[in-house]
């Protein structure tokens, strides 16, 4: 989606916007001693998610979101590209 509909158009695609909260990602990692930048890249992966059509407002998709992201996770993590502190 554009901002206005004077915008000039994008030579890409957009497929829409993905806001992440790193506060709330820190404190749930603290909570739940998860290490935060996996948590946050957990929180990309699952806005990601939603712009190519995944959904989870029932059970079954929020089972299929969290076994997509666990595997995204992983295989990110064997890459070495998972966000880390520099």
């Amino acid at each position: 989606p554009l901002d206005s509909p004077k915008a000039p158009a994008h030579p890409h695609h957009v497929l829409g916007e993905a806001f992440i909260g790193p506060k709330t990602a820190l404190d749930y990692a603290m909570t739940h001693s998860i290490d935060p930048w996996e948590e946050v890249t957990r929180y990309i992966i699952h806005c990601i998610l939603h712009l190519v059509g995944y959904e989870d407002k029932t059970v079954r998709g929020r089972s299929l979101m969290r076994r997509k992201e666990n595997a995204l996770l992983k295989s990110l993590g064997r890459r070495g590209h998972l966000l880390k502190k520099i």
